[in-house]
């Protein structure tokens, strides 16, 4: 195999691997979800820009159900999004100020992305469950304590790292095969 034909087909794995990344994200994305950016109301938060771990406290809902504290709150000018993450698998979207969101991961406990309409005070949601033998939608509260907020440590995206990893591997099997052949011709000189 050539060389041009050894990194055309790497290449094309390579491709293939981030596409089948990226289609479950993008079949989620495609289910008449609200973005919680374009609805989040501005002026509800005095945090600067950027990411916060925030106490979170749950009423309501039969109280088998619960949400993980700290939830990741992101603040852009002055609007906010949490990331919610459930105790079961069985939520498949909520609605907050009657916009729908649909569950952003594909596999463990329902996560979701909702704007923050308060801080400090209860927020109103409802979380449909599928559950039971039929979906329920379950009124709950959800209460954002500002004074827990702490600047969250930044995190390197896992993609890129893959990507950095198969792009070094490609690398090395280039190089390990022009140094083969280099060796080969010589060899084949020296007879």
């Amino acid at each position: 195999m050539t060389m041009r034909r050894l990194l055309t087909a790497l290449t094309t794995a390579l491709v293939a691997g981030m596409l089948c990344l990226a289609l479950p994200l993008c079949a989620l994305a495609a289910d008449e979800s609200t973005d919680p950016w374009s609805v989040a109301p501005a002026g509800v938060t005095t945090l600067s820009n950027g990411t916060y771990n925030v106490n979170v406290t749950m009423g309501g809902g039969s109280g088998r159900a619960s949400v993980s504290s700290p939830a990741t709150v992101t603040v852009k000018d002055g609007k906010a999004v949490a990331k919610i993450e459930w105790s079961s698998q069985f939520y498949d979207y909520m609605l907050v100020d009657g916009n729908k969101y649909v569950q952003t991961n594909s596999s463990g406990n329902s996560q979701f992305e909702i704007p923050v309409t308060a801080f400090d005070a209860p927020m109103n949601v409802v979380a449909d469950t599928v559950a039971m033998s039929t979906p329920h939608e379950v009124d709950y509260s959800f209460t954002f304590e500002s004074n827990s907020a702490v600047k969250a440590a930044g995190k390197v995206p896992v993609v890129p790292i893959v990507i950095a990893v198969v792009a070094a591997v490609v690398v090395i099997i280039a190089i390990a095969v022009v140094l083969s052949n280099r060796k080969r011709k010589r060899l084949e000189e020296s007879l």
